[in-house]
């Protein structure tokens, strides 16, 4: 968890027309919440707490850590929310830190005692990730969880049972694997209570799984004698008693079967073998046993003492182990839970919600609908003109950019023509120079020069035409009425062009086609003739209907991913299309179940992605 945390303020309400004690008892028990406290703030790494305990009836605030910090009237109003509303309760607010204003997470769990809602506990957090919030908000249920039963047994008890039972929730909270903790709970247990050795054990189904053994770290769990303690611990849980067998005491009265704690008590050195069942609430998650060869080291005195010492270790148990199993497992618990309550007497609600929902399972493969398949278009024109330079030299104007609609003949843009005309004079004057040469010619009667200056007049003639033609190309026309799709020239006056150089696109606006991009992975469905709705990005509110007419084999990219360029006509429009537009097409290949119409895409995905990885 983050060291940046603003600061977190926490207090414990508790209702005292249910909770009363006299002098030293409720100091003590404020000795205790303020260790609980102190626990939870080292449990949660890197949290700065506080702590106030306030009464239900008028909410006076009895101790605060820090002293004289947060919104305690906010606090109080959360407080009581989440004793009325019987549940968590995470609310944001914006507070004042340090001359600047900053957003915190408010927190409320209630605590319970004796069937009733008696008070909460707040933490005022700084914003973080949600597994973060999670993570924090389960370890806060564990203390919490430690909390109320601190309060049920303070009134009567002896305070040193719930210090050791706070130091064995401490230990097995720990952030750390469930075989460390484990493994500290059991040596602590072990000192606490004088004996040889002891074992702490999972319930998964039917069978009991080791956890942790005092004195090692590192056990072999298929060792003969484990294996053994781990059916002593089935034995125990399936009895959901504790079970004490002590070989020098007899047995036979013993309101429980002790078959396995024999033969475990036979096969090791120990004589007396004491287990105890770990519960989560109503249910049996695991259990602790104890080893020893002292006769009187498990007296009915010291059973008790264990009991109340271990009572609170399953909850903690429970939510360690399911925090630690990866996600199929716990899916496969979640559904195991489901089915029993499925099958089990009882919750007529979720019975019904089932059934409902198996309904709709199976209306899924029942019920067919339009297997559609998406895929980005464009709007391109049938024909695309394309006006280059007819010579090299210079842009002159511009009177078109891309978007404006021409008529034929409409001039686009001139070249400059200066030198042109300029070189149109001197072959003009050429011209007439070589013309008098021949008609002198002519004259006297000179044939032979005549027809050379005939030929040289033709020659000059062919010429002149030539730059004719190219004084006139110079203004560069639209062959055909349409749309200015690519050429922008606008800021290139001046700018010098080669001949051959492209210009100008344009595109007639009564002719034009759909192309439809389409998945690589979708391709295989598509076919000629098939259907496909068109809805463009200017005009979002409209569908427009067209028909496929080719597929090019040949993947293309467009924008970036690959895809297959499949051409469509469409069908009679009412709004004013050009080519470039872009827009979503929705091709109609056929009718599925809806599970397929739904999910087909996902699943061939999913597919291909665990084939590559080799599954």
């Amino acid at each position: 968890m983050s060291e940046s945390l603003v600061k977190a303020a926490s207090q414990t309400v508790v209702n005292n027309s249910l909770l009363t004690f006299d002098g030293d008892s409720n100091a003590a028990l404020a000795n205790e919440i303020e260790r609980w406290l102190n626990w939870q703030c080292s449990m949660l790494s890197g949290v700065k707490v506080g702590t106030s305990i306030l009464h239900c009836n008028d909410l006076k605030l009895i101790s605060q850590w820090p002293r004289e910090s947060g919104d305690i009237d906010y606090i109080t109003t959360l407080a009581h929310e989440a004793v009325n509303r019987r549940e968590a309760v995470r609310r944001k607010l914006e507070v004042c830190e340090q001359e600047s204003a900053q957003l915190v997470e408010y927190l409320a769990l209630p605590i319970l005692f004796n069937h009733q809602y008696v008070g909460a506990v707040v933490l005022v957090l700084s914003l973080r990730s949600e597994p973060q919030f999670e993570a924090l908000k389960q370890l806060l249920q564990w203390g919490v969880a430690w909390l109320e039963s601190c309060l049920v047994t303070s009134v009567d008890k002896d305070p040193v049972v719930y210090r050791n039972a706070l130091k064995a929730v401490e230990l097995l909270a720990e952030n750390l694997p469930s075989a460390i903790t484990g493994y500290h709970l059991c040596n602590y247990l072990a000192q606490l209570f004088d004996v040889d050795q002891v074992s702490l054990g999972f319930k998964c189904g039917l069978r009991v799984d080791l956890i942790a053994v005092s004195n090692h770290l590192q056990f072999d769990a298929k060792a003969d004698v484990n294996r053994l303690i781990e059916l002593a611990m089935v034995e125990c849980t399936d009895q959901e008693l504790p079970i004490l067998y002590d070989a020098n005491a007899a047995t036979a009265n013993v309101p429980y079967l002790c078959n396995a704690h024999v033969t475990l008590v036979q096969s090791i050195t120990e004589s007396i073998v004491y287990s105890v069942p770990l519960r989560n609430s109503e249910e049996v998650v695991g259990c602790i046993t104890f080893h020893t060869t002292r006769p009187q080291a498990l007296d009915a005195i010291v059973q008790l003492r264990v009991s109340e010492t271990v009572n609170y270790l399953g909850t903690v148990l429970a939510l360690k182990i399911s925090s630690e199993q990866p996600w199929w497992q716990v899916a496969r618990e979640f559904f195991k839970k489901q089915s029993r309550r499925l099958f089990s007497k009882g919750e007529p609600k979720f019975k019904a919600l089932s059934l409902l929902a198996m309904s709709l399972l199976a209306s899924l493969t029942l019920i067919e609908g339009d297997y559609t398949i998406t895929a980005r278009s464009q709007i391109e024109g049938s024909v695309q003109q394309l006006i280059s330079a007819p010579f090299a030299g210079f842009i002159e104007s511009v009177n078109v950019r891309p978007g404006d609609s021409v008529t034929k003949g409409q001039v686009l843009t001139a070249l400059e023509d200066s030198e042109l005309n300029l070189e149109k004079t001197q072959w003009q004057s050429k011209r007439d120079g070589i013309k008098r040469e021949y008609y002198k010619a002519l004259a006297t009667g000179k044939r032979v020069d005549a027809g050379l200056m005939k030929e040289r007049l033709l020659q000059a003639q062919a010429r002149l035409n030539l730059i004719d033609s190219h004084i006139e190309r110079a203004q560069l026309k639209a062959p055909f009425s349409g749309i200015v799709i690519k050429g922008d020239l606008s800021q290139s006056l001046g700018m010098p062009v080669e001949k051959g150089d492209r210009l100008f696109v344009i595109s007639p606006l009564s002719e034009f086609s759909v192309v439809l991009y389409v998945d690589e992975v979708d391709i295989e469905e598509v076919g000629i003739g098939q259907q496909a709705t068109l809805r463009l990005t200017g005009f979002p509110s409209t569908e427009i209907t067209a028909t496929i007419t080719k597929i090019t084999p040949i993947v293309s990219t467009y924008l970036q991913q690959s895809a297959f360029r499949v051409e469509a006509v469409a069908q009679d429009t009412k709004i004013n299309i050009q080519p470039g537009m872009q827009g979503v097409a929705r091709i109609i290949t056929g009718t599925e179940p809806l599970f397929k119409v739904w999910g087909q895409s996902l699943f061939d995905r999913i597919r291909l992605w665990l084939w590559s990885i080799g599954l």
